[in-house]
């Protein structure tokens, strides 16, 4: 009868010992899931801040094609007064062309004379308020040039504050 006493607690002992340590492997693996979840909420937070970034991006690039193009319009017109409003502190136009000044050198592209055909190449959400884009220039007689454009946010309105030829 000893025996049998000594066999039950043994396969009890036994028994208690397998529950304990599978518990303590269920709370490893818990800790582990929940490092895992951890894990997949930074990399959602991170890619939700892109996809947000991306898609202002995206709706500045449609908002400022409208305004680069009315720039360039109002260029080709030779309307220099219009052209002002769009124009920052930094900007003059006068006399068909387009001034400023970098670093103490002075810069001036003179206006589109022609409607020559506009492709935006490339657009650039520089920062929360510096946006930069490029335009191929197809003009009559097959020329062509690229413009980049360097918008500023200033008073909840953007603003050309630089554009320079390329090629």
């Amino acid at each position: 009868m000893k025996k049998l006493y000594f066999l039950s607690f043994l396969l009890l002992a036994s028994g208690c010992s397998n529950n304990s340590l599978e518990l303590q492997s269920t709370k490893i693996e818990l800790e582990q899931v929940k490092q895992q979840n951890t894990e997949l909420e930074l990399e959602l937070n991170k890619l939700s801040k892109e996809l947000e970034s991306k898609q202002k991006e995206y709706e500045l690039r449609n908002i400022l094609d409208i305004k680069a193009r009315e720039i360039f319009r109002l260029m080709a017109e030779n309307k220099e007064t219009e052209l002002r409003a769009h124009l920052s502190k930094k900007l003059t136009a006068m006399n068909k062309t387009i001034t400023y000044f970098v670093d103490d050198q002075q810069v001036s592209v003179p206006f589109v004379t022609d409607r020559g055909t506009f492709r935006q190449r490339f657009y650039s959400l520089d920062k929360e308020d510096s946006f930069i884009t490029g335009y191929e220039v197809w003009h009559p007689g097959g020329r062509q040039s690229i413009l980049i454009l360097h918008f500023v946010l200033k008073d909840n309105d953007w603003m050309l504050d630089e554009i320079n030829t390329d090629i």
